[in-house]
């Protein structure tokens, strides 16, 4: 297998891409960047010390580590690393990544412990690992408050051309960090790369244009807009291509007369319908199901407005001239209202977590914390000449899922982009995770990029991003490789093997799984691996048959070895490409003993390094209430801090959805792939390689390196 930069796929997939570079637009406040770029212009390229000749031996261990850190064996690494500093005690590019090592092995303290001692005796000469080091310790301290929202940056209607963003009403991120901005004036949506490029304008096709875009939001890949004027509610696909419609002018049932709000559901699509004062509920294929209006004291909505959803089923209502908020079951039973003076105009809702965002017309964009019911503003905010920003007319307000906010003002036809003060002032955490030299002088590196609150940063392309070797800089890089691997579904099962599982539980196994087991591809992958007092891997295949079989028998012990299990199948994983995740299958009843070897931390350290997902299927089996809920709190807690998800064993909706749940997760990493300017002649060669992001005016900067193969053609 080699990289290939050439025009037919390689090793990592794609063709180059095909489109010509488009004007970008500077997005970054200029002293955030001059800031940036300044700490990237201080790094000099490290560089493999000169030994006196009895310590040549520091050199060879540290070449042989790296080599097994590049492939992802990170206990052999740190064994060469470790001999490499007992030769040359002060061979500090090997203590560097003897704690990159502790970090991807999970055991996060021991790497804290050698950056932060490389950083005191090297008296700061290294910024990187510095930064390496705080943004650790803010992760492992839960995540400290990023402070307030600050502005980053707002796009004024002649942005992308005159007339491009008229009237602008919603504004929101997906998950490759597309901006989608919605324009009421101008009767289109506007869908903006991460580089600030207009890469699609959305009008519906030439013979049916949208009218008046009014409302937005995005769900699964699909755009839902409620179309004020033509009195449609219209579903495009990321692309801007048109899925269906529903609707038409009038007041009969599945009719609309002026819609404003919508709101998107696993199953059902709300719609405020104003003239008409009420809110109807459709099916996800449009098909109309129910209508409601009213309160329980027969106060009928005056006129309904923005709409939003929780995971509960509730719908909340902004009843704009009301001055409330209403909320609603699933089948349109009013459950209560919520009022405040803060409340003159409400025009649109979002909801995040326990917050909700309420953009007013006259007061700006207003939050609601649900569960203490205490109402919060957006603190004074300035422009970059220090100007108070003002807003006049605010139609949609919209947290982002990376801590920031998406302003939409309808009157000054502008969209502000607001981040947490902590999220500006912080490089992002760049890392890169390995170099894969196999194929010199075709390179490839898998880079991560995240926010300060550990949330991917994704979609940035080559223009977003820079290579250098020794200080000089690749220009024909490929960012684009990662796209066809998250295609496929990489899995590891960990199944329980326990007498008390086997008696109880084994023969559920088969109806557990099949809602995953059934709609494998071809191009998915499923490893087995069975957890007693030793853990075996004893499938890999998509049989389905076979593998529950398999699941099904084995030596059992009154303490399996979970942990173990974990650990081992988050290494499989490890240096796999796509989509991964390891889901362990228990009984739920309580196991001392289980997470002994390898700690529950340490495995979830492991994972969230790797981007890898942990999730739990359980029969929560445990007899004693007491230990019950904690045995259910430990293995709910073990898969939310990896972004996983935890399922009651005989949950069958709930179960229905973990294939899906897989199936729409990706890869967070960037494979770049370029052609080194370097030759073979210098095999044996350290080579010094940094990577450099911008985003919304942050740098992120990640050191690494590899030798020259020596066999290199």
């Amino acid at each position: 297998m080699e990289l290939s930069q050439s025009s037919a796929p390689g090793k990592y997939g794609l063709r180059p891409p095909g489109s010509p570079p488009a004007r970008r637009v500077i997005l970054a406040l200029a002293g955030l960047l001059v800031a940036g770029l300044s700490l990237a212009a201080g790094l000099e390229a490290q560089e493999v010390p000169r030994f006196r000749l009895h310590e040549e031996r520091a050199r060879e261990f540290f070449r042989k580590g790296l080599v097994f850190y590049n492939r992802q064996q990170y206990v052999a690494a740190r064994e060469f690393f470790y001999k490499a500093l007992d030769v040359q005690p002060y061979f500090h590019l090997s203590r560097r990544y003897l704690g990159d090592a502790y970090y991807y092995s999970g055991d996060w303290n021991a790497a804290l412990e050698q950056w932060e001692f490389l950083d005191s005796v090297s008296d700061t000469a290294y910024p990187l690992v510095r930064q390496r080091s705080n943004l650790l310790r803010f992760y492992l301290n839960q995540y400290r408050s990023p402070g307030e929202l600050s502005l980053v940056q707002s796009f004024p209607n002649v942005a992308w051309g005159a007339g491009a963003l008229d009237s602008p009403v919603a504004a929101a991120l997906d998950d490759e960090n597309h901006l989608y901005i919605c324009a009421f004036g101008s009767a289109r949506i506007l869908r903006i790369t991460p580089g600030g490029r207009v890469e699609r304008e959305i009008r519906g096709p030439f013979y049916d244009r949208l009218q008046g875009p009014i409302a937005m939001t995005l769900r699964d890949n699909l755009i839902y807009v409620a179309d004020f004027t033509a009195d449609r509610v219209r579903v495009f696909d990321a692309n801007g291509g048109a899925r269906f419609d529903f609707g038409g002018p009038g007041g009969g049932s599945g009719r609309f007369h002026g819609p404003t709000g919508i709101a998107v559901t696993e199953n059902a699509i709300y719609v405020s319908d104003s003239g008409n004062r009420r809110v109807q509920k459709f099916d996800s294929a449009g098909k109309f199901l129910l209508a409601f209006h009213e309160d329980e004291e027969g106060r009928a909505l005056v006129h309904p407005a923005g709409l939003a959803a929780d995971a509960d089923g509730s719908i909340y209502v902004a009843d704009r001239d009301d001055r409330r908020i209403l909320r609603f079951d699933s089948d349109g039973n009013y459950l209560e209202s919520i009022a405040s003076a803060r409340l003159e105009r409400p025009r649109s809702l979002h909801l995040s977590g326990d917050t909700l965002v309420v953009a007013d017309e006259k007061n700006g964009a207003l939050f609601l914390n649900l569960s203490d019911r205490v109402w919060t503003d957006l603190p004074e905010l300035r422009e970059s000449n220090d100007v108070a920003l003002g807003f006049q007319r605010v139609f949609g307000a919209t947290l982002d899922g990376q801590g920031g906010l998406l302003i939409a003002d309808f009157a000054a036809g502008r969209v502000f982009q607001l981040a947490p003060q902590g999220m500006r002032i912080t490089n992002l955490d760049a890392r890169v995770e390995r170099v894969d030299a196999n194929s010199f002088p075709q390179m490839g590196v898998f880079f991560t990029l995240k926010n300060r609150l550990g949330a991917p940063i994704r979609g940035l392309d080559r223009t977003d991003l820079a290579l250098y070797e020794n200080d000089r800089r690749i220009y024909a890089i490929r960012s684009d490789n990662i796209t066809p691997y998250n295609r496929r579904i990489l899995a590891v099962l960990v199944k329980e093997n326990s007498p008390f599982f086997r008696d109880n539980f084994a023969g559920h196994l088969s109806s557990a799984l099949a809602p995953m087991f059934d709609p494998l591809r071809i191009s998915d992958r499923v490893t087995l691996i069975r957890a007693g007092e030793q853990t075996r891997r004893i499938y890999d295949g998509l049989e389905r048959l076979r593998m529950i079989q398999l699941l099904q028998t084995g030596d059992v012990t009154e303490t399996p070895n979970l942990g173990k299990g974990l650990y081992e199948g988050i290494g499989l994983l490890a240096g796999q490409i796509g989509p991964r995740s390891v889901t362990l299958i228990v009984s739920g009843q309580s196991l001392p003993g289980a997470f002994d070897q390898y700690s529950a931390q340490q495995t979830q350290q492991y994972a969230r390094a790797h981007g890898i997902l942990i999730n739990v299927i359980s029969y929560e089996g445990e007899q004693d209430p007491e230990r019950r809920e904690e045995t259910i709190d430990f293995y709910r807690g073990l898969a939310r801090e990896t972004g996983g998800r935890y399922f009651r064993a005989y949950d069958e909706s709930a179960l229905a959805g973990l294939h899906g749940f897989l199936r729409s997760r990706t890869d967070e990493r960037y494979l770049i792939t370029y052609r080194s300017g370097l030759d073979a002649s210098l095999a044996g060669r350290y080579v010094d390689l940094r990577m450099e992001a911008t985003y919304q005016g942050v740098a992120g900067i990640a050191d690494a390196g590899y030798f020259i193969p020596e066999a290199a053609q």
